[in-house]
């Protein structure tokens, strides 16, 4: 039961905790529109569903390199969670500008679809609970220092932009008609392109902070080691 208990005591581990259940949630979503983009031969949700797969996969290199460093000493996990994030920190910022593409397609070339309301519910909900599940990490831990866990709020939001982005190009294929296609053009185009651009400020922003950070605290534990 102590065990347990401590999961959730320990930031770290509540982390790492939310950022597997992350995990599974986003895979599940992947699969999701990678049938939808195999049924209707659908280029964003094919995309989407290649997207996701890599986000977690990142993710999932977080949460492993903070399992196995649970019985190293500080300035070993310092040096590995700098290591990690940088190499995360590449990822993300490539899948992030790989993005661009499938969202220029999808707004250059909208139609609409008979794929019913499921998906757009499913695509409402997911968005919902990662707009909510990435203002409750962020709060938590807003003053954390861990990388490992700045990486993972990072991650949350920028899964909350697509899955905003993913909730709009669903609506507009549900319920877009012939008539609208030049305003639905726009309107996609413009939102689309803010949350494109968000999404890679926060991945520029992020390691450049993360990194300088993360180099900060690795000198400060082996000048602590040094001394003692």
């Amino acid at each position: 039961m102590s065990g347990k208990i401590s999961i959730f005591k320990d930031k770290e581990r509540r982390a790492a905790f939310t950022a597997f259940f992350s995990f599974l949630i986003s895979f599940v979503f992947a699969v999701y529109n990678g049938y939808f983009g195999i049924k209707l031969g659908s280029v964003w949700n094919g995309s989407i569903c290649v997207y996701y797969i890599l986000l977690t996969s990142v993710r999932g290199i977080i949460v492993f390199t903070e399992k196995k460093l649970s019985a190293s000493d500080e300035v070993g996990k310092a040096t590995a969670r700098r290591k990690t994030f940088i190499i995360t920190s590449v990822i993300l910022f490539v899948i992030n500008i790989a993005l661009i593409t499938p969202v220029a397609m999808m707004t250059r070339f909208l139609k609409t679809v008979d794929m019913g309301t499921v998906p757009a519910i499913a695509s409402a909900a997911y968005a919902t609970y990662k707009i909510i599940a990435a203002s409750v990490n962020y709060k938590k831990n807003r003053k954390n220092e861990n990388l490992s866990v700045r990486q993972l709020k990072s991650i949350g939001f920028i899964d909350a932009l697509v899955s905003v982005l993913t909730l709009q190009n669903t609506l507009i294929m549900v319920n877009g008609s012939a008539d609208e296609s030049e305003k639905m053009f726009l309107m996609s185009a413009i939102t689309s392109g803010i949350i494109i651009a968000v999404i890679l400020a926060l991945s520029i922003i992020g390691f450049a902070q993360g990194l300088k950070e993360g180099k900060t605290q690795t000198l400060n534990e082996e000048k602590e080691n040094a001394s003692e």
